[in-house]
């Protein structure tokens, strides 16, 4: 108990209270403090703060404790951690016969509001760090689907010119079965005309040599043909797996971006929720 003279009969009680109420705060990183109207009666620190305070020693105009005197009314304000280790000040005044003859103070450690008010900072860059790779993501897929889309389609339009290049290579099937046939007749008749029909037997093993070879340029074609369409067909299907693929991870990108949503909510919320501890305004 501080050895000052102490004329005010509330005062002297309240210096007797204080140490227990000290005690009550053992636990808590608190400062106790009571005054006079110009200078401490009674400091303890708390667990980690500490104000430096000895007892004798006066406060300043522009403090809690100075505010609340000249204000007559209760006082809070916040110490940021620009000024050392954050807290809050609060001072009530202390009435005798209608005049202040005393100050009671107290200063709450704000360390880990504020620290609580950094994580969520990081909170709030992250979640919108994430949202912007989320959309950028989402913006990717749908290019990419439709990227999928143009080659499928494309691959339908090359499937259904090699169905009509199909078409006209059995038709230069056909020719050439009929140009055989044609020149098998006519060296048929060449022989029977024998002598007179040398001529024409020449052209017909010529006309039948144009239709071998139409025969087996249209065998090579029909095999060309044939593994174009198996490899379309096997691009289609791989096109198929990868929009399967896509739909999906745009079906993830919603619910993750949903997800972002309830984050940022939450976030919010949080940082409402210090602001209310940390706020810095004068009350």
């Amino acid at each position: 108990m501080s050895k000052l003279e102490v004329r005010s009969q509330k005062l002297k009680n309240l210096l007797d209270v204080a140490p227990f109420i000290t005690a009550l705060l053992a636990e808590e990183d608190i400062i106790v403090a009571v005054a006079d109207t110009e200078k401490f009666l009674y400091c303890t620190p708390g667990t980690t703060l500490d104000a430096g305070v000895k007892i004798g020693d006066p406060f300043y105009e522009h403090d809690s404790l100075g505010t609340a005197r000249k204000t007559k009314k209760r006082f809070s304000m916040v110490s940021p951690p620009e000024y050392g280790p954050p807290f809050r000040s609060i001072a009530v005044p202390i009435f005798e016969d209608n005049e202040v003859v005393g100050i009671l103070a107290m200063g709450i450690s704000l360390h880990k509001e504020f620290e609580m008010l950094n994580v969520v900072n990081m909170l709030e860059k992250i979640s919108h760090n994430i949202q912007a790779s989320s959309q950028s993501l989402s913006a990717q897929t749908e290019e990419l689907s439709a990227t999928i889309v143009e080659i499928t389609e494309s691959s339908n339009s090359v499937s259904n010119n090699s169905k009509e290049i199909d078409g006209i290579v059995d038709f230069i099937a056909e020719v050439a079965q009929q140009s055989n046939l044609l020149g098998l007749n006519a060296a048929i008749e060449a022989a029977r005309a024998g002598e007179h029909g040398r001529t024409f037997s020449v052209v017909a093993g010529e006309i039948r040599k144009l239709a071998n070879n139409s025969q087996e340029a249209t065998s090579k074609i029909e095999a060309s043909l044939s593994n174009i369409s198996d490899g379309i067909n096997g691009i289609s299907q791989r096109l198929n797996e990868i929009a399967k693929a896509v739909q999906a991870q745009a079906d993830e990108a919603e619910g993750f971006n949903a997800m972002i949503e309830e984050l940022d909510a939450l976030t919010s919320k949080l940082s409402g929720f210090v602001a209310e501890l940390t706020n810095t305004e004068q009350k």
